[in-house]
């Protein structure tokens, strides 16, 4: 739980960082790419450990 909170304050701050920066310019494809990505990596290493512990 504690790791979702401090996550998605993360993820606002680094939002209103990208914004600052881009101004007109700020665009979710690359940010939605990198949560994808993100979610996918931490998945398969989530899972990954859980199929591990259950096989022994």
């Amino acid at each position: 739980m504690l790791l979702i909170i401090i996550s998605t304050i993360i993820f606002v701050l680094y939002i209103k960082k990208q914004k600052a920066e881009k101004g007109d310019d700020f665009s979710w494809k690359p940010i939605i790419l990198q949560m994808g990505i993100g979610v996918l990596i931490f998945g398969f290493f989530y899972f990954g450990f859980i199929a591990i512990n259950d096989m022994q």
